[in-house]
């Protein structure tokens, strides 16, 4: 990987996009908003091109793509749904290939939260469920109205249907619950339908962009969706282990990111509620994606 023609495309969520690095920029600015709650609804009003560039520097798709010499594209936007990567390198495959089918060396991809999923991944999907729900995630559907059932608060004929099609297409009760076990069980009810669309993922997606480029993924940041997709063989084979502080690798991210001295960014700067992996962490993804593509 030399050629300032080639890229890799990076695929994840605020994860990869480096959310809160800019608190280590050693201004005065910044060093005063380690002391301030800053999640992204605070950050983002904050943004100034100083802290842009410090970001976008010491993320690990730059630090990777600096030592190969590439370009890395990076979703332009914080955060992410689990089909916005997907989306993502798509776009970034049908604007390069087409004219230089060779200028791809890799496709890694950070997994976000199952829970983001929508029920189908089908982007152009014309089912009913995703037209009258508009796309939105079946869990964030079920929890709602959990909240809103504990709270008294009103819920729509559109949340019954859609609870009413859960019950029936996807066997997810909702009626008569027991709250003191609910939320020990969520996960199981909703884990055939993650499975179904990893499944989906990997033959419609995964399989497609293996014809152009090695697809590589890391594992995801949520400890539920870390067990799901490591259960399933192919996605584990693909998975890039991780260098831990403790100079062990690690396939497992939660594993991974409890070896280092500051687990996240609020462990390093408390008060900033800032759950995003810390500058030295970003260093470390940086030196494991290194350490694999030059293995390869």
């Amino acid at each position: 990987m030399s050629n300032t023609n080639d890229v890799i495309i990076f695929g994840g969520d605020s994860f990869t996009w480096g959310e809160g690095l800019e608190l280590y920029l050693n201004t005065p600015k910044w060093i005063d908003e380690r002391t301030k709650i800053n999640g992204w609804t605070q950050l983002y009003q904050k943004q100034d091109y100083e802290s842009q560039k410090f970001r976008e520097s010491n993320r690990f798709p730059t630090i990777v793509s600096n030592y190969f010499n590439v370009d890395p594209r990076v979703y332009a936007t914080n955060g992410g749904q689990f089909e916005t990567p997907i989306a993502h390198i798509e776009k970034n495959i049908q604007n390069d290939v087409g004219f230089r089918p060779n200028k791809i060396k890799c496709i890694i991809l950070q997994f976000t939260t199952i829970q983001r999923m929508s029920l189908h991944l089908d982007k152009d999907c014309k089912c009913k469920f995703c037209v009258v729900t508009g796309f939105e995630k079946p869990f964030n559907i079920y929890t709602k109205y959990i909240h809103k059932h504990i709270n008294n608060d009103v819920i729509t004929d559109t949340d019954y249907w859609a609870l009413n099609w859960l019950e029936k297409n996807e066997n997810i009760p909702y009626k008569n619950l027991d709250y003191h076990t609910l939320f020990q069980q969520i996960d199981n009810w909703f884990k055939p339908l993650f499975i179904r669309n990893l499944n989906f993922f990997m033959k419609d997606y995964v399989s497609k962009w293996e014809t152009i480029a090695p697809v590589y993924f890391i594992d995801s940041w949520e400890e539920n969706s870390s067990i799901v997709i490591n259960e399933l063989p192919e996605f584990s084979k693909r998975m890039i282990p991780l260098m831990g502080f403790d100079n062990t690798y690690y396939t497992n991210y939660l594993e991974w990111e409890n070896t280092f001295p500051h687990k996240r960014i609020i462990n390093e700067f408390p008060e900033t509620w800032n759950g995003h992996p810390t500058l030295l962490q970003h260093q470390y993804l940086a030196k494991s994606i290194i350490t694999h593509l030059d293995g390869k």
